[in-house]
């Protein structure tokens, strides 16, 4: 091409920097050699310089015909643009106008961070601290502010490509941007104007047929259908209509997609009866059965997720056959929110709803674990009128065990004398031995058990009302269990021959009897069957906290 015309000459300037793009990615997808692509780039850039002189173009006509990057007819650099007087030729009046402008873009700096950030993370298979990110794109927009500079922030398709020229040495990228930008500021960009177009051309090239190579051959056959199609149609919009635009349509459709795909989770995990689920108070034999006597009577559903417009009509349909199901039996309608992430005016909508039908069934509507700030959102709307709200499931089962109590209940059979008699027979008012200890008065407040104590006896809740309250290793304290009167309190540690599991407080003026360890011993070789008789009382009790917990813990594991 000695000597070429202006024809010869814009078609290299068209094919000769796609020719060496493409030849950079086959090099390094054929070798795996991280070095082939700059290897290629260098050896293009002494090829142009050499093709120059062949050619007989010089740095001038090259400059002319647009070969290079210049010129650029700065030589002092750009310190000379900060003055002090830039400060006085500011139109403040027309910055105070453009402030919501400029908190748009802001906004949209940060955005970008946000998304370049994990874009860049997932394309380099590298971890993102996403907070320390945020506060230097802060800082250095703060810094770029000072100069006049424009809001930024992380760049995928250079980093990707200096990453892939350089390696993975991410220091020296930055160290190597701010060496080339330091030396434009203090030299300006004279220097750079020698260098030629195409070369960097042939770098932008490479980029885009890698990105393509990737994307649209290697993970195409790993994406699912309808990712790779948002993919597909970022690139077709980039290419037809701008970048921006593309950004605009992979969000909508990433969300149209999340949107269809969580609609299709239910967002009630599970409904069930009280039957297996009561709540942590421990009462006396008579009054469990009473409770449960009524137990099947009053539905527990637990939610999930966020409520929103795509899940409201299933969650409806599915709590209205619950409560088809209970029939006339069913009195009340728990609905454990304590999993609910978010809830919007859709969700809120059908909740309402469903509070008309439950009180057209003559039930009760109860929610128990509602966030405060969803609470507070559902109040704003005005929406129940009827409905009680609980803190938590326990509160809501406790208040609802009440209630059942305060009927009275019928009790056939009086299954309640059991526990009075075992009580009766231990204290010897049978005419037997006297096994318990004098009855203890304890003030409201105290501590009658320790966690973490030995265990040495067996106490009986004869009026009052105690609490266990277990510590963990973060130092929260939770209670673990209330008990009433009737109620057996030490028997785990006891039984299992392990540290006390809780402290028991007395939550009111209370009173109770012990069983010592030395005596149970005693008992156990004296009075056989009296032994018998506590022991399967106690195997009870730890049936029932068993059952208890294992449906505590289904909750949770949910």
């Amino acid at each position: 091409m000695v000597g070429g015309g202006a024809a010869e000459i814009d078609m290299a300037r068209a094919v000769v920097p796609l020719a060496v793009g493409a030849a950079m990615v086959a090099a390094s997808r054929i070798t795996g050699d991280d070095r082939a692509a700059p290897l290629i780039l260098a050896l293009a850039l002494a090829g142009f310089y050499v093709w120059l002189p062949l050619a007989d173009i010089s740095l001038t006509d090259a400059s002319q015909r647009g070969l290079l990057l210049g010129p650029f007819h700065d030589t002092l650099g750009f310190l000379g643009a900060f003055h002090p007087g830039l400060l006085e030729q500011a139109d403040y009046a027309q910055i105070l106008i453009e402030i919501p402008a400029l908190l748009i873009m802001a906004a949209l700096a940060l955005v970008g961070a946000i998304f370049n950030a994990s874009a860049i993370g997932f394309a380099t298979e590298t971890p993102v601290d996403l907070d320390r990110d945020l506060r230097v794109v802060g800082a250095a927009n703060i810094a770029a502010a000072l100069g006049g500079g424009i809001a930024g922030y992380h760049i995928v398709g250079e980093t990707l490509l200096a990453r892939r020229l350089i390696g993975l040495n991410a220091r020296w990228i930055g160290v190597s941007v701010g060496v080339f930008s330091g030396m434009a500021l203090l030299f300006g960009a004279a220097a750079l104007s020698v260098l030629p177009l195409m070369v960097f051309a042939a770098a932008i090239a490479y980029l885009g047929f890698d990105f393509l190579y990737e994307w649209f051959w290697i993970e195409r056959r790993r994406m699912p259908v309808e990712d790779f199609a948002i993919v597909a149609l970022i690139f077709g919009v980039a290419a037809a209509v701008g970048f921006l635009e593309a950004i605009g349509v992979g969000v909508f459709s990433a969300a149209m997609i999340f949107a269809i795909g969580y609609a299709r989770v239910d967002p009630v995990s599970s409904v069930t009866t009280a039957a297996g689920r009561h709540s942590c108070v421990e009462r006396h034999e008579a009054a469990l059965r009473q409770i449960a006597l009524r137990a099947d009577n009053t539905l527990i559903a637990t939610l999930n997720g966020y409520l929103f417009f795509g899940g409201a009509d299933r969650m409806l349909t599915r709590l209205t056959v619950a409560l088809e199901c209970a029939g006339s039996d069913g009195r009340r309608l728990v609905l454990d929110a304590h999993a609910v992430k978010g809830i919007d005016a859709s969700a809120a909508f059908a909740l309402r709803r469903l509070e008309k039908l439950v009180a057209v069934r003559g039930m009760r509507l109860h929610i128990s674990g509602l966030h405060p700030a969803l609470r507070r959102k559902i109040d704003g709307l005005a929406f129940f009128g009827s409905a009680r709200f609980h803190h938590t499931l326990d509160d809501a089962l406790m208040a609802i065990e009440a209630e059942i109590l305060h009927a009275e209940v019928s009790d056939p059979g009086d299954p309640g004398l059991s526990y009075d008699t075992l009580l009766e027979r231990l204290a010897g008012r049978d005419g037997g031995a006297s096994w318990l200890g004098a009855p203890e008065h304890i003030a409201a407040g105290q501590a009658v058990l320790r966690q973490g104590e030995t265990p040495d006896c067996l106490m009986f809740l004869d009026r009052g009302q105690l609490s266990a309250r277990r510590t963990a290793h973060d130092g929260f304290t939770r209670t673990m269990a209330v008990f009433l009167p009737g109620a057996v309190i030490g028997e785990i540690g006891l039984y299992a021959e392990v540290p006390r599991t809780a402290t028991i407080v007395a939550d009111a003026p209370s009173v109770i009897r012990r069983l010592d360890l030395d005596d149970l011993r005693r008992l156990c070789e004296l009075d056989p069957a009296l032994a018998r008789d506590l022991h399967g009382h106690v195997a009870r009790v730890l049936a029932r906290r068993l059952a208890y917990t294992a449906a505590l813990v289904g909750d949770l594991s949910r």
